[in-house]
């Protein structure tokens, strides 16, 4: 990450150090000699004679500056001349001594320094001296600025000016720029062929004029964000469908213009349209249908679709027909969503998806007592299961799922209440490679208990990397003494809050077992420990021990009230390496 342009500038610059910059520039003696003037000279003769003159006899003296140093001093000195080095070309000046670096990250804002037209203007002086700029991130925090005032806020003219040094641009993000719209959009697009990503978030001049430039110039692009741009309509999306042949990802995600016709064009048109996400949009049932039906064949393999109330089984089915070659499915908050559709729809993925997440879908779960749906089709490449925060999920919900996927290796089942010990077991028990496992979070399922804890440490704990047992708060120290005695290879575990923790469990994990029985250092990496109210002093020397025999890397001992001042403070010089939060 690097940030570019004439640092530490300051704007009318005592009359001394404009003299020492002025001396640089050959052949102006007078206009030197006028700047550098004693201070002893009445008012009339202190008047400097390099400011009468006219912007391009200026511009023309800065062609002679020997260096990109020499540019951004003499950019620093007054607005003027910043504004007249920005709108410069890089061919205007002589070769430089190096070969300027093309920085691969812009980054225009910082927490301390407000991004405005000036900081800009300065990046692209610096970026003109030192090389093409390859990626611009823009973030402006201005939630009202001021009107016509580019001192507080990012703007089209700004735009206008760093285009002169963005013919390398691949990458461009804009987030929050409220006073950017066509003009500055499209100086951007038509200086940029080469641009291959553009991401715009929050940007409420943003509107389909100024989105049809990037489809028509720039033939390259393959990635297409948009968030939060309230003007932007199917007008855009039809233009892209045209002209971005090359787009392989799709994000858009609360534009309420957009409708299924927008969505339709887009969909059915580019042949290499790979990943799509759609969110908190009024898609319908309707537009997914046009999934999979662009004239090369190909079908997109990554869909995530979230909060999209019209989107109901019908509308699954057709997806499931459209994309058949679907490797990652995601549905958030589709609430119209049922069992018996994803059941359903499975049947058509069932030698390609590999990655199934479920997140508060209010449909989908345990079907009422006495009906019953086909048994789901068998997946067998599916290796990421997660399921969080659906409450009607339980036991029997995963008793369905479990018969078909028997090849699970990382499994996230967080804030379920409806699943209990019964029903996590059961997943286990339906896998045919259980030692295959390598990650699991259980968090905020409050039915979990050390029965499910011993399950998983004998059937998986030999590959068992990262256990995330958060807010389990039936979990005890019985579950800590089964992953030290079973799961050697473990690098992360979080027990926050899990109130029942004490030193008994953190003695229990220190002496932690090898593979073989040897003596093979304790692999831990990150260990949350907070909340853990049961933990006093006595475990912090047991958990010096892990550390210096072991590998870790990072504690959490936060809000653990029985753990002295002295004592966190001692482990925290001991273990100076470690980052310890407390």
């Amino acid at each position: 990450m690097e940030i570019l342009g004439c640092r530490g500038s300051s704007y009318g610059l005592p009359s001394r150090k404009k003299a020492r910059l002025l001396a640089y520039l050959p052949s102006f003696p007078v206009a030197v000699e006028a700047a550098a003037a004693p201070t002893s000279v009445t008012r009339e003769t202190k008047k400097d004679l390099f400011e009468t003159l006219p912007d391009e006899c200026i511009q023309h003296i800065f062609t002679f500056l020997p260096s990109p140093r020499d540019r951004c001093s003499c950019a620093a000195v007054s607005r003027r001349w910043l504004h007249l080095q920005a709108h410069m070309k890089s061919s205007d000046f002589p070769p430089a001594a190096t070969a300027p670096t093309a920085p691969s990250f812009i980054l225009a804002d910082e927490d301390d320094d407000k991004v405005n037209d000036a900081r800009l203007a300065s990046l692209a002086v610096g970026a003109a001296a030192r090389g093409a700029l390859t990626e611009l991130v823009i973030r402006d925090d201005a939630l009202q600025p001021p009107s016509g005032s580019s001192l507080l806020a990012i703007t089209d003219m700004g735009l206008k000016v760093v285009s002169q040094a963005c013919a390398e641009l691949r990458r461009l993000t804009l987030w929050e720029c409220h006073k950017v719209g066509r003009e500055g959009l499209a100086t951007i697009a038509g200086a940029c062929p080469k641009l291959e990503e553009l991401h715009i978030s929050r940007s409420s001049l943003v509107d389909d004029g100024a989105l049809i430039p990037f489809a028509v110039n720039c033939p390259k692009l393959s990635l297409l964000s948009l968030d939060r741009c309230p003007m932007v309509g199917d007008r855009a999306l039809q233009a892209f469908s045209r002209c971005s042949s090359n787009l392989e990802t799709l994000s858009l995600s609360r534009c309420p213009l957009v409708t299924d016709a927008g969505l339709a064009a887009i969909f059915s048109s580019l042949p290499k349209l790979a990943k799509i996400t759609i969110s908190h949009m009024s898609a319908g049932d309707g537009a997914l249908a046009a999934v999979g039906a662009s004239s090369g064949g190909n079908s997109p393999k990554h869909v995530a679709i979230c909060g999209c109330g019209a989107f109901t089984d019908r509308g699954l089915a057709r997806l499931s027909n459209a994309a058949g070659k679907l490797e990652t499915l995601r549905l958030e908050k589709c609430h119209a969503v049922t069992t018996e559709g994803l059941v359903m729809a499975l049947k058509n993925w069932s030698t390609t998806l590999k990655s199934l997440s479920l997140v508060k879908c209010d449909g989908v779960g345990n079907l009422p007592e006495g009906k019953e749906t086909t048994a789901a089709a068998l997946l067998r490449k599916l290796q990421t299961l997660e399921i969080n925060k659906c409450p009607r999920a339980g036991d029997e919900f995963l008793r369905l799922l479990a018969a078909a996927m028997p090849r699970l290796k990382r499994i996230t089942l967080a804030a379920m209440d409806a699943v209990s010990d019964r029903g996590f077991i059961s997943l286990l028990a339906s896998l045919e490679r259980p030692h295959a496992v390598s990650s699991v979070d259980l968090s905020g399922s409050k039915g979990i208990t050390d029965r499910s804890v011993a399950a998983l440490a004998s059937a998986a704990g030999r590959s068992l990397s990262s256990l995330s047992l958060e807010g389990c708060e039936r979990v005890t120290d019985r579950s800590l003494a089964f992953v030290g005695l079973l799961c050697p290879r473990l690098l992360e575990l979080d027990l926050t809050n899990c109130r029942q923790i004490s030193d008994s469990g953190v003695a229990a994990l220190a002496r932690r077992a090898c593979v073989g029985g040897g003596t093979e250092k304790n692999g831990l990496e990150m260990l949350s420990l907070e909340g853990c109210e049961g933990v006093t002093d006595e475990s912090l020397l047991m958990l010096e021990e892990m550390a210096d025999e072991g590998k870790l890397v990072s504690l959490n001992l936060k809000r653990c009230r029985r753990l002295s001042p002295a004592g966190v403070d001692a482990i925290h010089q001991h273990l100076w390496w470690c980052d310890l939060i407390y």
